[in-house]
C-alpha cells in the first residue's frame, strides 16, 4: 500500500520504480522499504521529497 501512494505522487514523471533492498527478498522479515524511482527529469525530482516525506519515507 505504501509503495502504491509512493508511485502515485511521481504521477506521469515516473518511468519505472524497482523494489530494491531487504524486503525485496521473499520470506525475509524487515522493516524497511527500499525503493528506486527513474523519473524522466531528474531535475524535478526535488519536487517530490516532501510528499515522500509526509507518506512517512525516509529519503538517503
Amino acid at each position: 500500500m505504501l509503495l502504491s501512494q509512493g508511485t502515485a505522487i511521481f504521477a506521469d514523471a515516473l518511468i519505472d520504480i524497482h523494489h530494491i533492498g531487504s524486503t525485496s527478498v521473499p520470506r525475509l522479515k524487515a522493516k524497511l522499504i527500499g525503493m528506486r524511482p527513474f523519473v524522466r527529469n531528474i531535475e524535478v525530482i526535488d519536487d517530490f521529497k516532501m510528499q515522500m516525506t509526509e507518506l512517512g519515507f525516509e529519503l538517503i
